[in-house]
Order: C-alpha cells, then sequence, then structure tokens
C-alpha cells in the first residue's frame, strides 16, 4: 500500500488530513526564540502583533523515523515536500530517503518536490490522496502529481516590509521607504521554485486588485472552473472579485518539476514572507 506525506507548510486543514490520511509532519515554528504549536491563523495573528517568528526544516530525524514507520509496515512512502527552492526539508528527506532505500530495497520511496509551498503544495498531496482512494497505482499517482506540480503558478503579497528586512532581501531604508509609501510587493515562484518579485504596488487593496488581475488573466485561458483555498485577511482589508480568499485552480502547464533532489539548490527562505498567498496552478 501507498502512504502519502507531506509537511506542514502545505496549509492542509487538519480534518482533511484526517479524511484523506494523509500525515503532515511539521516545520519548526518559533515564536519569541521560543518553540510553539502555533500555526495558520494564530501563528500570523501572532506576527500581526509584533512576535518576532521563525520557521526552519522539518527534523530530518523525524522524516527518517516517519517515512520508517510505513516502511515497517510494509508501505511504500510518497513524500510530496515543500520547494526545495526555499526550505531544506524537501534536501533533507531526499537524503533519508536514500539511506531508507538501502535498509529496504523491495519498497518504494519517492520525494516530490513540489516547487510550491501553501496550497500550492497541499492541492498536490489532496489530489494525489484522491488518486489513492480511487484504486489508482503508485505510478500513476506520482505521473499524475509531478503533472499536477508543473502546473502550478503561485503569486502572492507580503503585507509588512519588515518581514523582508529581517529576511536580508531589502535593506533598511528600503524597508522605511516603501512603508511610508506603502508599497506592497507582489512575489512569485518561478520554475525552480525559489520566490522572485512579479511586480510593485501601492497600497493593500491595489494589491488585491493585482492578484485578482492575474486570476482573471490564467483563469481566462482555459475557462476553468476555480477553487477557493482558505481566508488570509478580514474582509475589510479586501474589495475585490478574490477579496476574502486566495485562488487555485488548474490551467494548461507550463512549468516542469523535479520528484527528486535537484544539484546545487540553495535552502534557506523561511515562511514569514508567506503571508498572503494567492495560489494560481498553471
Amino acid at each position: 500500500m501507498l502512504r502519502i506525506f507531506t509537511d506542514t507548510a502545505a496549509n492542509i486543514p487538519p480534518h482533511l488530513l484526517e479524511q484523506y490520511h494523509i500525515t503532515a509532519m511539521p516545520l519548526t515554528y518559533l515564536l519569541d526564540g521560543q518553540p510553539t504549536e502555533l500555526v495558520g491563523h494564530d501563528y500570523y495573528e501572532a506576527m500581526r502583533k509584533g512576535a518576532e517568528v521563525k520557521t526552519s526544516l522539518v527534523s530530518p530525524a523525524l522524516i527518517r523515523d516517519t517515512m520508517e514507520s510505513a516502511l515497517k509496515d510494509g508501505d511504500d512512502v510518497l513524500y510530496i515536500a515543500i520547494s526545495g527552492g526555499i526550505s531544506g526539508t524537501c534536501w533533507s528527506a531526499e537524503l533519508m530517503a536514500e539511506e531508507l532505500r538501502g535498509e529496504y530495497p523491495d519498497r518504494m520511496i519517492r520525494v516530490l518536490n513540489t516547487c510550491g509551498a501553501s496550497l500550492g503544495e497541499g492541492l498536490v498531496a489532496l489530489e494525489a490522496a484522491k488518486m489513492l482512494e480511487k484504486g489508482c497505482t503508485a505510478d500513476e499517482i506520482i505521473r499524475q502529481a509531478e503533472e499536477n506540480c508543473g502546473r502550478m503558478r503561485q503569486f502572492f503579497m507580503v503585507d509588512d516590509l519588515k518581514y523582508l528586512r529581517r529576511g536580508g532581501r531589502i535593506s533598511a531604508a528600503a524597508q522605511v521607504a516603501g512603508s511610508l509609501l506603502k508599497i506592497k510587493p507582489i512575489l512569485q515562484s518561478d520554475p525552480e521554485g525559489h520566490i522572485i518579485q512579479h511586480s510593485k504596488v501601492r497600497g493593500q487593496l491595489k494589491a488585491m486588485e493585482t492578484l485578482a488581475e492575474l486570476y482573471k488573466e490564467y483563469a481566462g485561458r482555459c475557462g476553468c472552473r476555480p477553487s477557493c483555498g482558505m481566508p488570509v485577511r478580514p474582509a475589510r482589508s479586501c474589495r475585490c472579485a478574490m477579496s476574502r480568499s486566495p485562488v487555485a485552480m488548474w490551467v494548461p502547464a507550463r512549468w516542469r518539476c523535479s520528484s527528486s533532489a535537484r544539484s546545487g539548490a540553495k535552502a534557506g527562505f523561511s515562511a514569514p514572507e508567506r503571508l498572503h498567498p494567492a495560489q494560481l496552478l498553471v
């Protein structure tokens, strides 16, 4: 039997994890220097109230122990991971998987680098779990998961420039000037799963309108029906077509992904910049 794993960066609600029998391994979350179990809305609320937050990759020992538990039960393993372009988790998982392949040569162990995060990662895991429920083979599930990764496009807004400053992505002067001018960077993932700038706009409303326009642009290419992700801001912050929720949808493939470690990739980007994800899956 195939067992499907992901990590908490996928933002899959607990009831769906339970419903589809997906195991989500936790990233390490720190709040004012102390480990915390706060995730999702409560974690971001703490950020908005001024708490100093940090994240780090899933513990390699936890990845190994979790995978090995499934292998000992005679199951195969598919780990659908956060982008290797923004976290070391994927590469750490691949190293653990390589060790376990030597110890369990009769079992399949696959690490899939989604090149995405949040629902851009989570939707891939959910689709894989649904296919498993329908009786699809491991090869069919992995092939479709790889294709789904290749159709993903993610855009998001950073509401507070201080997190970009803390991560060394902008200077202190740029933070001050940008904050005074109410600059909101629109960021996106590139084909390798790194975070790059798409554009800059002034004001939160304009930023949300820009995300809505991006949604309309990609939705219009195929006329597909969108599905909504989780709400990320109160209604007062957005007065446009996608005001209360980020949006996720499937459209024709453009980008491909890697299903194993990509040599020379650098880890490092952590969660604070993923404040307001608007996933468009292309």
